[in-house]
C-alpha cells in the first residue's frame, strides 16, 4: 500500500506541476498580449518612414560615390593625355641647369633635329589573287548609286 500511495503522491505532484506550468504559460501569453496592445499603430508607420528615409539616403550616397569615382577616372584619363602631350613637346627643347653654377645661370642646349621619317611608299599588290579580287569588286559595283548616300548598295 505504501508503494501505491507514493505512486499516487508522485502523480499528484506531477499534475500539480503541470497545472502550475499551464498557469505560468497563460500569464506569459497575457503579458505578451498586453504588451502588443500597448503599442500604438503610429509606431509602425514611424518605423516604415525611417526605413524609407534610410533607404533613400543610402541610394543617394551610393550614387554620389559612383559619380565621384567616374569623375575621378575621367579626370585622371584627361590629365594623363595632357601630361603625355606636354612631355612630348618639352622633349623638343632641353633646358639643363647646374646646381654648382650661380643661382640664375642656366644653359640651353638645342635639341637634335628629328630625323626625317621615310615617306611611305605606295605598294601595289600585283599578284594574281589581288588583281582578280579588284576586278571582282569593280564588276559588282553599281555606278548608278551615289556612294555617299548608300554605300552598301554601291559596292
Amino acid at each position: 500500500m505504501s508503494v501505491r500511495s507514493s505512486q499516487q503522491e508522485g502523480e499528484e505532484e506531477a499534475s500539480e506541476k503541470l497545472h502550475l506550468l499551464k498557469q505560468m504559460n497563460m500569464e506569459d501569453e497575457q503579458q505578451l498580449l498586453n504588451a502588443r496592445d500597448s503599442k500604438s499603430p503610429g509606431s509602425y508607420s514611424c518605423l516604415r518612414f525611417t526605413v524609407v528615409v534610410l533607404t533613400l539616403v543610402l541610394i543617394v550616397a551610393t550614387s554620389a560615390i559612383v559619380g565621384l569615382a567616374v569623375g575621378l577616372g575621367v579626370s585622371v584619363a584627361a590629365n594623363g593625355r595632357i601630361s603625355h602631350r606636354t612631355s612630348s613637346s618639352s622633349s623638343s627643347s632641353s633646358i639643363i641647369s647646374s646646381s654648382a653654377s650661380p643661382p640664375h645661370t642656366s644653359t640651353v642646349l638645342p635639341s637634335p633635329s628629328p630625323s626625317p621619317s621615310p615617306t611611305p611608299t605606295n605598294t601595289v599588290c600585283m599578284t594574281e589573287s589581288c588583281v582578280t579580287l579588284a576586278a571582282l569588286v569593280l564588276d559588282n559595283m553599281d555606278r548608278s548609286i551615289d556612294p555617299c548616300e548608300d554605300f552598301y548598295n554601291f559596292s
